[in-house]
């Protein structure tokens, strides 16, 4: 694993402390934390032939939050039990991390049993406890909030709002080749189709043509107060064959009708809006604190209604996942509301689609979850079914199905439904 130079300079900085024998982990921490702008300091970044004590206490004093990655080796370890307890005694707001199951000595726990803490160990879905450590009080106050500066102009292959190279990932069906521009450091991304003929025909000037949509509607959509990120956020995949009402598929595929009489595109499928507006549904909202949104989840079997009957058109084993990129917005970084619905026996096995959120409020926003409002809509028994929180944004996702939960989705006029939840914003402590 690549070693990420720490933090030098004046502002504050997370301060991670770890046993050595934990390197990987540590880094693996701080490869998260530094793309996400904050500003990390680690002992890697000791100078050779610096006296360790001093420098090490210098950094602690130095830190706006400290980390403490609790581990059986961390607890053998005099040095890290020394900074931990020296960052108790300057007063510096404190994070445990346990890696793994510990338990703590007695008068250790009596000392720790207030401070904030995390168990890394007890996640599945990676996702899900970054989302939770980006949630930790304070640790805003070390991260990077300055703009960024003007795009180079002899540069035209790099993201116009963190300057990281853009990637491109082709997705090819039978009948349609789907280019997806992307930049994997702040999450721009754009995505369109092209007959799959045209783009064998014309690979590097396609290319060109994505890239140049890329730039020209991220920078004007920077100069649109209240439009950033809106040109970009709805991206939905896998590439794959589209039907129509009357033209439906011969096998079980979700979410692929281009002409729903309801929903319109339902490639389209994740959308949201404001729970006090009367507003349609769409792909981007932009939130202040106090308000709730609804976040909205359509999902239909597109096989031909008569393969029901013999059973080949029942969806078997049907899932929805959702999941927020992070919960934390602000006027740069958006929050990605993405979902999938997968099945076992559907062809693609699962599809996607996300919106977005944006604010202009000029401080931190926290979204949370509202407890108990994931909602299944159906025209069956399960009609009107909370959804466990746990399922629906774990790993696996929640099960789903018309008269019981029990993932069968057939085909006919009780193919589709939808799901709602609810998000609340508010101000970051």
């Amino acid at each position: 694993m690549a070693v990420i130079k720490p933090y030098k300079g004046p502002e504050p900085y997370i301060f991670v402390s770890y046993a050595h024998k934990d390197m990987d982990k540590a880094l693996e921490i701080i490869g998260r934390l530094v793309p996400e702008g904050y500003r990390v300091w680690y002992d890697e970044g000791i100078d050779p032939g610096t006296e360790w004590d001093e420098y090490i206490a210098g950094h602690i004093k130095g830190c706006g939050m400290f980390f403490a990655l609790m581990s059986k080796n961390y607890l053998l370890s005099e040095n890290c039990k020394d900074e931990l307890n020296y960052a108790r005694d300057l007063g510096k707001p404190r994070l445990l991390i346990y890696l793994e199951d510990v338990a703590l000595p007695e008068g250790m726990r009596m000392r720790l049993n207030r401070l904030q803490a995390v168990h890394m160990y007890t996640y599945d879905d990676p996702r899900l406890f970054y989302d939770k450590l980006f949630e930790t009080r304070g640790i805003e106050n070390c991260r990077k909030t300055e703009d960024p500066d003007p795009v180079p102009k002899d540069r035209e292959d790099i993201c116009p709002v963190c300057h990281s190279g853009l990637d491109y990932k082709v997705e090819k069906g039978k009948t349609n080749t789907a280019v997806r521009v992307e930049c994997a450091e702040c999450g721009c991304s754009s995505y369109s189709t092209w007959p799959t003929q045209k783009w064998a025909l014309n690979m590097n000037v396609i290319r060109d043509i994505e890239l140049e949509n890329f730039i020209a509607a991220r920078k004007k959509a920077s100069g649109k107060k209240g439009e950033i990120f809106r040109s970009l956020c709805n991206t939905w995949g896998p590439a794959r064959d589209t039907f129509t009402n009357k033209s439906p598929a011969d096998y079980v595929t979700f979410n692929s009708i281009t002409d729903n009489a309801g929903v319109g595109d339902e490639r389209n499928f994740v959308r949201i809006r404001k729970a006090s507006s009367k507003d349609s549904y769409s792909d981007h909202v932009s939130v202040i604190p106090g308000e709730e949104l609804i976040v909205y989840i359509y999902f239909q079997n597109d096989a031909r209604p008569s393969l029901t009957k013999s059973g080949e058109g029942i969806a078997r084993g049907t899932r929805i996942r959702a999941g927020l990129t992070r919960w934390q917005v602000n006027k740069k970084q958006k929050v990605r509301v993405s979902s999938t619905v997968s099945a076992d026996n559907a062809q693609p096995k699962e599809v996607w689609d996300d919106c977005c959120i944006t604010t202009e409020c000029d401080q931190e926003v926290i979204l949370k979850y509202v407890p108990e409002t994931a909602v299944l809509h159906t025209s069956g028994k399960t009609n009107g079914t909370i959804l466990k929180d746990t399922d629906l944004f774990g790993k696996t996702g929640a099960l789903i199905g018309i008269d019981s939960l029990d993932g069968d989705i057939p085909s006919d006029e009780n193919g589709s439904g939808h799901i709602t939840f609810r998000l609340k914003a508010s101000l970051a402590e």
